[in-house]
């Protein structure tokens, strides 16, 4: 009984800290989606290319360390199942968005 007490402890734990990822996620893209806007939302002028590129690179180094977290927890739960994950970075679409966006 206490086993399956704390298996549902560790699910109720895994799901939140996925919530709270995916939270951290869509609030990343929302960002993404303002920045890449060609006028500031909030004074309709327009966009500076510099600081436009600050801030995709900032919020691209947010998605690789979310990606990270998430892959480490998947990597953990794959070896006690024993299957294989590709190793991060090494996505033809990774590459093609640090291409993009020069953050490689």
């Amino acid at each position: 009984m206490a086993s399956k007490v704390k298996q549902v402890e560790e699910a109720r734990a895994q799901d939140q800290k996925a919530t709270q990822d995916l939270d951290n996620y869509r609030g990343t893209i929302r960002k993404i989606s303002k920045t890449v806007h060609p006028f500031k939302l909030d004074d309709n002028k327009p966009q500076d290319s510099a600081n436009v590129a600050k801030e995709l690179r900032e919020q691209a180094k947010n998605i690789e360390t979310l990606a990270c977290k998430t892959r480490a927890t998947s990597l953990s739960r794959d070896k006690s199942s024993g299957s294989e994950v590709s190793e991060f970075g090494k996505s033809p679409r990774y590459e093609q968005f640090a291409t993009v966006y020069a953050i490689a």
